[in-house]
């Protein structure tokens, strides 16, 4: 609870509550076209926001690359990374799609 009256004073607290529901709409959809139907939704149209969306996945992908040693957290940076460019690129969304199909099989 003083983690929200935080974000309130710093005036974030409309912005928590955007990201919280695109995080529900996107575990919330259809396995299979999640990520598709999240990035007809939510793909940026202006270019300064997609340039953006593309250099924060770079950030998690270079993230991802420096803890390529541990076992486990590198590879949730990569995934990370992946799903923001997945939001802005079609052929991601579909890949993401693929790849949860097959790893819910």
């Amino acid at each position: 609870m003083a983690e929200r009256g935080l974000l309130k004073d710093l005036g974030l607290d409309p912005l928590s509550k955007a990201v919280s529901k695109r995080i529900r709409q996107l575990m919330t959809g259809q396995p299979g076209r999640r990520f598709t139907d999240y990035h007809e939704r939510f793909g940026a149209k202006r270019p300064l926001k997609k340039a953006f969306m593309f250099i924060s996945a770079g950030i998690f992908w270079l993230i991802a690359l420096v803890l390529s040693v541990a076992p486990g957290p590198g590879f949730l940076f990569f995934l990370l990374g992946l799903a923001v460019i997945a939001a802005q690129l079609a052929p991601a969304a579909r890949f993401l799609d693929l790849l949860e199909s097959k790893i819910r099989k």
